[in-house]
């Protein structure tokens, strides 16, 4: 039996169950326009496709989720929002300084991640 090379899926753990395949696709966001949040920057109401989860590199960063409290997260905390959760706040808590993050979203293949929600 011959293995098939699973699109998506680390070599390293490649089964030889050839039906094994991804059902979500990962994407990291962390460059200058995804992963920063320049002083007083705040984004405008969203929701993803698929699930979140942000981790903080620099600064302070401000997030609510829609039905949850304003929340402040430091350098080296995380933040999970579920699929389709409206993200209310999303901005930078410092007035002088720049925030970072890294973001991987898991979604379907294809999907629009991002949905500006009025």
């Amino acid at each position: 039996m011959r293995l098939q090379r699973s699109r998506g899926i680390d070599p390293r753990y490649r089964r030889a169950d050839r039906f094994l395949r991804p059902a979500k696709c990962s994407r990291q966001a962390h460059d200058d326009r995804a992963g920063v949040l320049w002083p007083r920057r705040v984004t405008r109401a969203h929701r993803h496709a698929g699930s979140v989860t942000a981790y903080i590199t620099k600064g302070e960063i401000r997030s609510q989720l829609a039905g949850g409290p304003v929340e402040t997260f430091k350098v080296g905390q995380s933040f999970f929002e579920p699929p389709g959760a409206v993200h209310l706040v999303s901005a930078n808590a410092s007035n002088a300084e720049p925030a970072e993050l890294i973001a991987v979203f898991v979604a379907d293949e294809g999907a629009q991640l991002t949905t500006f929600v009025e």
